[in-house]
């Protein structure tokens, strides 16, 4: 059986205040695409090790050109405009045997330029006919940033940097399936140039440990 998809909607909210302009942040990159065989290495607490490494650019995917970064053994794709630094997302529901696609897009990860104190949310909605009763999803996300004077992390102290804290509410509903509320919390530091030198996700807390950009 196929999914029939019956609407889908994207809502943008941008909301910001600072004392900051855009033009003292413009000069600044804060998250670099690199060539390909640049990578990033971080580690936790307990010294288990994700790394992040460009594997190709320019690759035509989903109508986009972008860039490929292997997560970890994990395929993470990115483009970057004026605005906002995009990543693929795409959610697939399992249901009786057969695969459902929720969500298939581009959307915003990072906004840009970043100015302290920004926030901005989006919501997605969809629905989707999953064996004769109606699915529908509501992915709610909410971004907030704060600028950090300095950070530091086994790789070096890096000045100017900026933490972004990433909170995804997914909600669903279904007679068939049920209702579901779930709730994701991601946290980033990122510093010019080089990009992200700190994260923490539900696995746990990553800093950087190594860093090559060609």
């Amino acid at each position: 059986m196929k999914a029939v998809m019956i609407i889908s909607i994207v809502v943008v909210l941008f909301i910001g205040c600072s004392s900051e302009t855009n033009l003292s942040r413009l000069s600044e990159e804060y998250f670099p695409f690199p060539d390909t065989g640049s990578f990033w290495v971080y580690t936790d607490s307990a010294n288990n090790t994700v790394t992040v490494s460009v594997t190709q650019v320019n690759y035509f995917y989903e109508g986009r050109y972008c860039s490929v970064w292997d997560f970890n053994g994990t395929n993470f794709y990115a483009w970057k405009d004026n605005g906002s630094v995009k990543t693929h997302r795409k959610m697939i529901k399992d249901f009786g045997g057969y695969s459902y696609i929720v969500e298939n897009r581009w959307a915003d990860l990072f906004k840009l330029p970043f100015i302290d104190g920004d926030r901005w949310s989006e919501i997605f909605t969809n629905s989707l006919n999953i064996a004769g009763s109606i699915y529908d999803v509501k992915i709610t996300t909410g971004v907030t940033l704060a600028k950090l004077d300095n950070y530091t992390v086994p790789a070096g102290t890096y000045n100017s940097c900026y933490r972004v804290q990433i909170t995804e509410n997914i909600e669903e509903s279904s007679s068939l399936t049920g209702n579901h509320i779930s709730t994701y919390t991601r946290s980033y530091v990122l510093a010019p140039s080089k990009g992200i030198i700190f994260f923490s996700d539900s696995t746990g807390e990553y800093s950087l440990t190594d860093i090559e950009l060609n």
